[in-house]
This record gives C-alpha cells, sequence and structure tokens, in this order.
C-alpha cells in the first residue's frame, strides 16, 4: 500500500501534437530584422550565458490552423492560453544569422539604430547578407528563389519536426525546414 501522497507525475498537455503538421506546407507571414544575443559567439560553440549582440533575421509562418481527420487544413486557428491567460495562436519561425558589413580595410561599418526598448539611436554594425555559399539566410533565399529577403514573403515553407534535446523529454518542436 503506497502512501497518499505518492501521486502520478505527468507533463501539462496543451492538447497539440506538432507531429501532424509534418511534411505540411505554408506561407511565410512575417519577415523582419532583429537586433539578439549571438549564441555563438566564436562562431564554433554554443554559449547560453553569450551577452554579444548580432544582427538576424526571423522569418514567421501564417498562424496554423487545425487539422481535419483526413490531416487536411481546416477553416479554425490553432490556439492556446499563455501563462498570462492570453490567447495565443501557433506559428512557426526560423531565425537565420547576417553578417557585419564590413569596408575596404576589413574594419566593421556601422550605422545608427533605434533601440527596441529605448527608443534612442545608437551605433551597431550594419547587416549585409553574404552570398557564400554556407550563409544560412542567403542559401534559405536561393532555395525559395527570393533575391532579397523582403521577397520571402508568401513564399511556401514545408515545417518538421525536431525532438527536443534535453535527455528524457520526448517533446517535439515544430521547425521551418531550411
Amino acid at each position: 500500500m503506497g502512501n497518499e501522497l505518492d501521486v502520478p507525475i505527468v507533463e501539462k498537455m496543451t492538447g497539440f501534437d506538432g507531429r501532424l503538421y509534418e511534411g505540411k506546407r505554408i506561407r511565410i507571414a512575417k519577415v523582419s530584422k532583429i537586433w539578439d544575443v549571438n549564441t555563438f559567439p566564436d562562431g564554433k560553440n554554443y554559449n547560453p550565458n553569450s551577452t554579444e549582440m548580432m544582427w538576424k533575421v526571423l522569418i514567421e509562418t501564417e498562424p496554423l490552423k487545425e487539422l481535419d481527420k483526413n490531416e487536411n487544413f481546416t477553416d479554425k486557428l490553432v490556439e492556446f492560453k499563455d501563462k498570462n491567460g492570453n490567447i495565443k495562436n501557433v506559428t512557426v519561425s526560423l531565425t537565420l544569422n547576417l553578417q557585419n558589413q564590413l569596408d575596404e580595410n576589413g574594419q566593421i561599418v556601422f550605422g545608427s539604430y533605434k533601440n527596441e526598448i529605448t527608443g534612442q539611436m545608437e551605433q551597431r554594425p550594419n547587416p549585409v547578407m553574404s552570398r557564400h555559399p554556407k550563409a544560412s539566410a542567403f542559401k534559405f533565399c536561393k532555395k525559395l528563389g527570393a533575391s532579397n529577403l523582403s521577397e520571402l514573403l508568401n513564399k511556401i515553407v514545408t515545417l518538421t519536426t525536431v525532438p527536443s534535446k534535453t535527455e528524457g523529454d520526448d517533446r517535439v518542436f515544430l521547425r521551418i525546414v531550411n
């Protein structure tokens, strides 16, 4: 006979199974340039404690729609409540790195940009999209037939799932194939 405090441990159920969306195709709804933390400051090793900032491009899909029994999209959007009780839609995003513009001497070129939090102007490196074959943003644009980031809007992308990297965590996360 067990102790009355020995209750089963379960994970919160959202009712959303990302695996059902594997291979589904959906439109890109938003493309934006963001100033974000560079978690690979040396270019090779992941550092979650990095404070170095860099320009990135954030690509976000339209909100996902629920699937019917035949796994076809319906007209109803997938919704969930955040921790504050606000109703949110599910979108899938992809973040790709941009590079710093360099002058003819290899020095970083700076420009004035508005700080998203303070609203004050500040000096930041000018972002550029490298044409190098391994540059993720250029490779993604080329794959979708876009010559620049603004042409990505309304392009169709394929969704995939990736497992959690945390040991013992059986969740999967939706990603855009890149």
